[in-house]
Parts: C-alpha cells; structure tokens; sequence
C-alpha cells in the first residue's frame, strides 16, 4: 500500500493487466487490444436512448452543461 506508482504504471494495471474483457462478437474472455480492434472494426454507433436521459440528469444534478453528441453520419 505504501508503494508509489508512476501514472503510466497505474494505468497500465488498471486498464489493462488487472480487468477481464469480453469479446461479444466472439462470445470469449479477449485481450483488451483484440477488444479495441473489435470496436474500431464496428465504428462509431449512437449511445442509447436511455444513457443519454441518464447522463442528462446526472449533468443537470451537478449542475454540468451536457450536450447530446450524436454519431456521424
């Protein structure tokens, strides 16, 4: 507990050796970079609905200005 860290060294565990990703196109445990692939193979989609009335709220609450980013087209 009383070791310091570098931010590359806390990242790097936090990101990427500790956390189990999954594939869901693939149905498998995956790598975060074989996870990356996957979602810039997709491109960019539209958050739902439900997230964005969420996240609305939440700024609101806080008192953020919140602007709705739509996916390009």
């Amino acid at each position: 507990r009383t070791r310091q860290l570098t931010l590359k060294e806390l990242v790097a565990g936090a990101l990427i050796e500790y956390p189990v990703y999954y594939h869901p196109q693939l149905q498998r445990r995956c790598a975060v970079e074989e996870l990356l692939d996957h979602i810039e193979a997709i491109g960019p989609t539209a958050p739902p609905r439900a997230l964005t009335r969420w996240a609305g709220r939440a700024a609101r609450q806080l008192g953020i200005g919140f602007r709705r980013f739509a996916a390009p087209r």
